[in-house]
């Protein structure tokens, strides 16, 4: 009898088909994106002026693709799936972070009836994406720079799209994709924790002084009337 593991692997082998395009675009772009990024490091261009150009790149190419995915998503009902697996902070994005999810979640999510334009768009999304994180992570762009601008939508749409990123990377033994956008929706993930984590500590902070505040008030009111008799 086949482990939970051999049946979850060979379901992701019989899905793998819709990720391969993926793949084979990714490299596509990788390839022409590596030559672009020496140019860049030679001709020494201005890192703000790289980052304002990436913003617009950024609205231009990935924004509304990013809407129509979702909705696609939605009404096929399969955001369940991504809600799931996205409950747990990942940081790999490999074929151990798929654990979350049962082998008929996988499938089902791999089996939803996307239409072609949308697999299209996903592909695009992820090579585009890659681009845009690569520029940041080998430095050319100001990594923080654009990050209060970005970085909601941009860690929303990595998680949008979490588990086609885990799935292309299932293979532990074959080169590892979509880095520099792991490697990015990292780096902006952890400081958007952080900074939470300080608001909520602040305001904790300013309900414990209004309640001191508070009490202090009343104590001074209880005085002064209590004079007053």
């Amino acid at each position: 009898m086949a482990t939970p593991s051999e049946v979850l692997n060979v379901q992701i082998l019989e899905n793998i088909s819709i990720i391969s395009n993926f793949i084979f675009s990714f490299i596509l772009v990788v390839v022409g994106v590596l030559g672009y990024i020496y140019y860049l490091k030679v001709s020494k261009v201005n890192k703000k002026e790289r980052s304002i150009e990436l913003a617009k790149f950024y609205k231009d190419n990935i924004l509304d693709k990013t809407g129509k995915i979702d909705k696609a998503f939605a009404n096929l009902q399969i955001n369940v799936y991504i809600n799931k697996f996205n409950k747990r902070r990942h940081h790999n994005f490999d074929y151990h972070d798929l654990s979350i999810l049962s082998s008929s979640d996988i499938n089902e999510f791999m089996n939803a009836p996307l239409q072609d334009d949308i697999k299209d768009l996903i592909s695009d999304t992820l090579n585009y994406l890659e681009y845009f994180a690569l520029n940041f992570v080998s430095g050319i762009a100001d990594i923080d720079l654009i990050y209060q601008v970005l970085h909601q939508h941009y860690i929303m749409t990595i998680e949008m799209l979490s588990i086609y990123i885990c799935i292309a990377n299932c293979d532990e033994d074959e080169f590892k994709y979509y880095t520099n956008v792991i490697a990015l929706y990292n780096r902006w993930k952890d400081i958007s924790l952080d900074r939470q984590r300080l608001i909520n500590e602040k305001k904790v902070d300013a309900i414990d002084k209004a309640r001191i505040a508070s009490q202090k008030a009343k104590e001074d009111i209880n005085k002064i009337l209590s004079n007053i008799k």
